[in-house]
């Protein structure tokens, strides 16, 4: 999702314990500004209790119809590694969604994925974080926004915050960064290069947290070298709601060759005084929130489900193709224009702007083609997934496709 200059975007997070809305302004030269910021706990431990809350949070917010970006906590996501015979995005995505349900117990239909690029090597591979999400969950995020009346909405990991908050460190600390966001009992680790989010993981937090913290980033960093050896951390962030920092300052050292710290994202962030003055007094942490809003969602992070994406994106062609008639109206005035100027025939400067509005018929319809030719080349898929698909249906029962490997022309290694 792509936030507009001169319009407001909210943020919005809800679980069965609390929800947070964030409201920012979108102003030139990509600058966003924080206006308000609303944490409730609930005490019911309800989601519904929170849909309510959430709806009426948005009515005292004066919502009107502006785009929504909602964060989906990690708790209900998990993360894989997979090095794919892929290098574009659509090809990725396509290979993704058919490994997830290999590697957790569930069909495909019931699971939506998302998925970071770590790196491209010359053979075309594609080193991947693979990010899965149970569909039911979406499912349920989906309802909340179709029953509080927001039609323009993207759904995310609370991950891409988080990576979005390194990024904003990332210029004094080269290599790898590892950022931890404690929030109550819950917390959640992220491994980020520049390029990318590598890894996540979340987890809940024993009563002795501290212990408990350094046990588990222990145990996560030693997966994570499993995976990328030799990228260890150049830097550990701790992040929280600003009450936990004087903790989080005197926290021991995970690992005494990684310099550690609390990370004050609210320092590199532009912000009203009322929502500094809100978020410094929330016992829940609004971290990935905030850096949820920092940027623009990218395409491969957003977990709607196909169905919605998919009537996002012909709106999306549909509005382009307005823009592009509008562009090419506006051109035939300038041209009559300065024809008007010229000519004193006023019969003539008819003729020319018939001649232009001819031309914008053509170019329309020239549009309309392109368009069609896009959505043929869509539906006739990758072959490499149609490969697949193929393999899948006259493979002998008991026999599994592992891998294979393109050799060449019509040449093919099955393993």
């Amino acid at each position: 999702m792509k936030a507009k200059n001169g319009k407001r975007l909210f943020l919005c997070e809800i679980t069965e314990q609390r929800l947070i809305l964030a409201v920012l302004a979108c102003e030139k030269n990509n600058r966003r500004r924080f206006i308000s910021l609303d944490t409730q706990q609930l005490a019911q431990d309800s989601f519904e209790q929170g849909s309510r809350q959430l709806q009426e949070l948005f009515r005292a917010r004066r919502y009107a119809k502006e785009p929504v970006v909602v964060s989906v906590p990690h708790k209900y996501a998990t993360s894989r590694f997979l090095r794919i015979p892929a290098s574009s995005d659509v090809e990725i995505e396509k290979i993704v969604s058919l490994q997830a349900s290999r590697l957790l117990p569930a069909a495909s239909d019931e699971l939506i994925t998302g998925f970071q690029v770590i790196s491209k090597d010359k053979d075309g591979y594609s080193r991947v974080n693979l990010i899965i999400v149970q569909k039911a969950a979406i499912d349920r995020y989906c309802a909340l926004m179709q029953q509080s009346g927001i039609r323009d909405f993207s759904i995310t990991l609370s991950s891409i915050g988080l990576f979005n908050l390194c990024e904003t460190h990332m210029a004094r600390t080269p290599g790898i960064t590892a950022l931890i966001e404690i929030d109550g009992p819950q917390a959640e680790i992220c491994f980020c290069s520049k390029e990318a989010l590598m890894f996540s993981r979340s987890f809940i937090l024993p009563e002795n947290w501290k212990q408990g913290l350094a046990d588990e980033y222990r145990k996560t960093e030693e997966s994570f070298l499993k995976e990328n050896p030799g990228n260890s951390p150049a830097a550990i962030l701790l992040a929280g709601p600003p009450s936990l920092y004087p903790q989080l300052a005197e926290l021991k050292a995970f690992s005494p060759a990684i310099r550690q710290e609390p990370l004050r994202y609210w320092e590199n962030i532009v912000a009203d005084e009322s929502f500094l003055s809100a978020m410094k007094t929330a016992v829940i942490s609004p971290a990935s929130l905030i850096g949820t809003g920092l940027k623009d969602i990218p395409p491969s992070m957003d977990f709607l489900p196909p169905e919605l994406k998919k009537a996002k994106k012909s709106k999306g062609v549909r509005s382009e193709l307005v823009t592009a008639g509008t562009f090419l109206l506006a051109s035939c005035l300038i041209v009559g224009a300065a024809f008007n100027k010229q000519l004193a025939d006023r019969q003539m400067v008819m003729q020319k702007l018939s001649a232009e509005l001819s031309l914008i018929e053509k170019e329309a319809r020239r549009i309309e083609l392109i368009e069609k030719k896009y959505s043929g080349l869509a539906l006739a898929g990758n072959s490499c997934l149609q490969f697949l698909t193929e393999t899948h249906r006259v493979i002998p029962t008991g026999i599994s496709l592992s891998g294979f490997i393109y050799e060449g022309p019509k040449q093919l290694t099955l393993r």
